[in-house]
């Protein structure tokens, strides 16, 4: 049987520059090298991504901008363990 592996962290960072019209958030997670398949004899390497978010609002507007991997970090999920 597949056991599902997710991230060890995965977090937000907030509010990192708010003001009233402008919010930013960075959200990260992070994997640490784990067994690839069931007999555990493949592993996976690990990995650290960031992604970023800028949003802009105003009364009548609204602008955002996304970055998935803002490191352009290389990684791979395995699906189970």
């Amino acid at each position: 049987m597949c056991k599902p592996v997710s991230p060890l962290v995965q977090d937000e960072i907030a509010h990192l520059f708010c003001k009233a019209e402008h919010i930013s958030t960075v959200h990260y997670r992070y994997m640490a090298n784990r067994p690839a398949n069931e007999t555990k004899n493949i592993v996976a390497k690990g990995y650290f991504v960031t992604d970023l978010a800028i949003n802009y609002t105003k009364k009548r507007w609204e602008a955002g901008l996304a970055i998935q991997n803002l490191f352009d970090v290389k990684w791979k999920e395995t699906g189970c363990i």
